[in-house]
C-alpha cells in the first residue's frame, strides 16, 4: 500500500530522479503518515519548546503577508 502511494508522489519525476530518491521513503515508512487512515501516529521522543521567557503568551489571527 504505501509503496503504490509513493509511486504516485513519485511519478512527476524522472526516472533517473526516481532512482535516486525512491528508497528513502520505503526505507523511512514508519515516519510517514498514510492519508487513507486516520490513525496518525505521534511520537513523545523529541519535545518542542519556543522560550519565551517572561513574556505573556498571546494569539493572533492569521493574516495576509503585504507584497510591496
Amino acid at each position: 500500500m504505501f509503496k503504490k502511494h509513493v509511486d504516485v508522489k513519485l511519478e512527476h519525476l524522472s526516472r533517473a530522479q526516481r532512482k535516486i530518491i525512491e528508497h528513502v521513503p520505503i526505507k523511512y515508512a514508519g515516519i510517514f503518515h498514510e492519508n487513507d487512515g486516520n490513525d496518525f501516529k505521534g511520537t513523545d521522543v523529541v519535545v518542542h519548546k519556543i522560550g519565551t521567557g517572561d513574556a505573556t503568551p498571546m494569539r493572533k489571527a492569521p493574516y495576509k503577508a503585504l507584497c510591496i
